[in-house]
């Protein structure tokens, strides 16, 4: 289903270039992969799809932005719990992605 789905979305695409203010002709696109709002989601839904696997606290995801969350009141519950953010690290170094350190935040 989702094959046919990305065919039909790639299907009959044309492009068309601007150089210098000057438009070329529109063309068919014979290959790549289209870049629309909505098929850019779903392929990157598709590709952190399995993120989920193994991670025991709470993991939210919408689009570009994943949450994980959890409470603990124990030393052994820190330890449990660190051990999700270190399952990410792992799997964003497989996976080649990179997490924006910058917009990630611990509360305590």
């Amino acid at each position: 289903m989702i094959i046919w789905y990305i065919r039909n979305w790639l299907d009959g695409h044309r492009q068309g270039v601007v150089v210098h203010g000057s438009m070329l002709r529109w063309r068919l696109v014979m290959g790549g992969v289209h870049q629309g709002p909505i098929l850019g989601l779903v392929y990157f839904n598709i590709f952190i799809s399995d993120i989920l696997d193994e991670i025991k606290c709470n993991l939210s995801k919408f689009v570009d932005d994943t949450k994980l969350s959890g409470a603990v009141s124990t030393k052994e519950g820190r330890d449990s719990i660190q051990m999700d953010p270190d399952k990410l690290k792992r799997w964003a170094l497989v996976n080649l992605v990179r997490f924006n350190k910058a917009k990630c935040k611990v509360l305590h």
